[in-house]
């Protein structure tokens, strides 16, 4: 992060890795016959800039700041997250190997936090 600002490297990373994806895609997407409105067309944008550039500035931005290591342990609450979004908004069912899995991430994020020291560029 002291070389590259998250910028550069989202931009590098999203201008250069659509160029293998479309290179695999041609044959399929040369015999598709498809026209999309403007609505598709802006949904498409949104995604293209909510997750996949925006979030990348979020995260090496928080990476600088907090530092990767206990910005890392984030990483680990995504599939606690996920469960937690599967309950709430798709009503699925929760199981032991769920709760289980969900105490595990708490319990070693929670030892983790404790071992790393407080490093927070001020």
């Amino acid at each position: 992060m002291r070389i590259y600002s998250p910028y550069r490297i989202s931009a590098l990373v999203l201008g250069l890795g659509w160029i293998p994806l479309a290179i695999v895609s041609i044959p399929q997407v040369s015999e598709q016959s498809f026209s999309f409105g403007w609505k598709v067309w802006l949904a498409f944008g949104y995604a293209v800039v909510g997750p996949l550039f925006l979030t990348n500035i979020l995260w090496f931005t928080a990476v600088d700041i907090v530092g990767a290591s206990r910005a890392s342990l984030f990483n680990n609450l995504q599939p606690f997250f996920g469960v937690l979004f599967a309950i709430l908004i798709l009503s699925e069912s929760l199981h032991l190997a769920e709760i289980v899995g969900g105490l595990l991430i708490a319990v070693f994020s929670w030892i983790a936090e404790l071992l790393l020291p407080l490093k927070v560029r001020g």
